[in-house]
C-alpha cells in the first residue's frame, strides 16, 4: 500500500469557528504552537528507524533530553483512544505532539521526568491521523492503563512555512488531509484565547508570537457514499452541549445518532 505525503506552500486563510462553551463535551481544537528550536526540528527530520539506540537517536530538543524509539504506539488506536508505550517504571508526567516543516513528519513526545536540573523523554513517530480523535489515555506493554492530560498544542517550527499534510491511498480511494487554518481577522467576542503559553511554560520555551492557527481535518472514502460534514456547525454543537445529557430533548429515542 503506497501512501504519498504531499506539501503545498500556501493555505487559504479561513475564519475560526466560534469557541465551544467551557465544560461542554466538545474538546478544543488542536492548534499549532510555533517555537524557535530549529536544531530540534532538524534532528526529528533526519531520524530513521535504524538510529534507535545509537548516538544519532539521542538529542536535546524542546528543552528535553530525548531518545528516539521505533515502537508502534498505535497498537490499540483507533479501536480504543489510547496509545501504546513500552513498559515504564513510572507513568509519564506529560506529553505533546510535534510536526516538522510543512507537516512532512509527525512525532509524539512523552516526558518521563521533569525537574529543575533536566527533563527526559521518549519520542515516537506517528501518523497525523492520531490528532483527529484525541487520545484519552496510555497503555504499556504490561497492560497497565494510565490517564493522560489532553494537550491541544502541536509544536511546529517558526520557519514561515504553513502546515499542509496530505495522505492518499489509491488502492482504497481514500484521502486524509490536515492543515492549519489561520484567522486573519480580530478575535470574536466571547471567543476564548488559545492558551499559547501553557506548554511553552512547561517546557521552558518562549510563548509563540505568531497568530493562533488551529488544525483542520478533511477525510474522504467511498464508504461514506456521499459528502459528509463533521463538527462544522458550531451553533448546533453549542446547542447540543447546552442541553446536557439528561435534558429530555433528544430528537428521538436513543438520541439523534
Amino acid at each position: 500500500m503506497n501512501i504519498e505525503t504531499l506539501s503545498t506552500p500556501s493555505v487559504k486563510a479561513n475564519e475560526l469557528p466560534p469557541s465551544i462553551a467551557p465544560g461542554s463535551c466538545w474538546m478544543p481544537s488542536m492548534y499549532l504552537h510555533r517555537v524557535a528550536d530549529q536544531q530540534g526540528f532538524d534532528w526529528l527530520s533526519k531520524l530513521r528507524p535504524g538510529v534507535e539506540g545509537t548516538p544519532a537517536g539521542v538529542a536535546q530538543a524542546f528543552g528535553i533530553h530525548l531518545a528516539y524509539l521505533h515502537h508502534d504506539v498505535l497498537t490499540h488506536y483507533p479501536r480504543e483512544l489510547v496509545l501504546s508505550l513500552p513498559s515504564l517504571r513510572a507513568p509519564p508526567v506529560d506529553h505533546f505532539f510535534v510536526c516538522t516543516s510543512k507537516g512532512q513528519r509527525w512525532f509524539w513526545v512523552v516526558v518521563l521526568r521533569r525537574n529543575a536540573a533536566a527533563s527526559y523523554g521518549l519520542v515516537f513517530e506517528v501518523s497525523p491521523m492520531v490528532l483527529m480523535l484525541p487520545i484519552t489515555g496510555l497503555r504499556d506493554q504490561s497492560g497497565t492503563h494510565m490517564a493522560i492530560q489532553y494537550r491541544p498544542e502541536v509544536l511546529a517550527p517558526m520557519d514561515g512555512q504553513q502546515i499542509w499534510c496530505q495522505k492518499l491511498n489509491p488502492s482504497t480511494g481514500e484521502y486524509f488531509v490536515v492543515h492549519e487554518m489561520l484567522s486573519d481577522g480580530p478575535q470574536r467576542a466571547g471567543q476564548a484565547q488559545t492558551p499559547q503559553a501553557v506548554l511553552a511554560e512547561a517546557l521552558g520555551l518562549a510563548p509563540s508570537t505568531q497568530p493562533t492557527a488551529q488544525l483542520e481535518f478533511s477525510v474522504g472514502s467511498p464508504a461514506f457514499c456521499m459528502p459528509i460534514q463533521v463538527n462544522t456547525d458550531a451553533a448546533l454543537l453549542n446547542l447540543v452541549a447546552s442541553m446536557g445529557p439528561h435534558s429530555g430533548q433528544d430528537t428521538q429515542a436513543g438520541g439523534a445518532l
